[in-house]
């Protein structure tokens, strides 16, 4: 009996000496005043990572293009956006209809509404053509006022022709388009099948 009350004794007497030391640590410890530096106008930047992407962009209550991308990294600092595995879908174009654009990776810049696609770009349109290159850079506001470019070869395709090339600048607004260099072009009397 005197063996257990004298374990509880030193028992208590341990949580008694260390919740002392714990109230006089607290009453000396040397606190400063001010801090030595004042730090003024910090921005908090923060990145953010989405996975699964899937984004609508409509206009008075009409759909105007869909992005869809299996992940999406945003840099706060920059304002750039780095998505992969990219399809993205402009809805009623004018003449070439709905157009589907797909890629392995791409960067958008929302300072300069910029858009860089890259790697087995694959544009397809409603109307029948097929745009194949390895990167593409689009540049406006929205597919009607925008530039779109490469340095890179390019094919297009339809049911009647087969045209490649180095280099491509084009204005969507207007359905202009121009190949810069090492220009070829097929011509077929008869549709192929599956605009080959």
């Amino acid at each position: 009996m005197t063996t257990r009350a004298s374990i509880r004794y030193f028992l208590v007497l341990a949580v008694v000496l260390i919740c002392a030391s714990l109230v006089v640590m607290v009453l000396f410890y040397k606190r400063t005043d001010e801090p030595v530096q004042a730090l003024q106008n910090i921005v908090m930047q923060a990145d953010v990572t989405l996975h699964e992407l899937n984004y609508t962009e409509t206009e008075d209550g009409v759909a105007r293009w869909n992005l869809v991308a299996d992940s999406a990294a945003h840099d706060v600092s920059k304002e750039l956006t780095m998505i992969e595995n990219i399809r993205l879908k402009l809805f009623d174009q004018d003449e070439a209809g709905d157009v589907d654009l797909t890629a392995k990776t791409g960067t958008i810049d929302s300072t300069m509404n910029k858009v860089h696609a890259n790697g087995d770009v694959v544009i397809t349109t409603q109307n029948g053509y097929r745009f194949t290159s390895n990167s593409v850079n689009f540049v406006g506001k929205s597919s009607q006022d925008g530039q779109i470019t490469t340095d890179d070869a390019v094919k297009i395709t339809s049911d009647n022709f087969v045209i490649t090339g180095v280099g491509l600048s084009g204005d969507l607004g207007k359905g202009r388009f121009v190949l810069k260099k090492n220009v070829t072009a097929i011509y077929y009397p008869k549709p192929l099948q599956g605009g080959q």
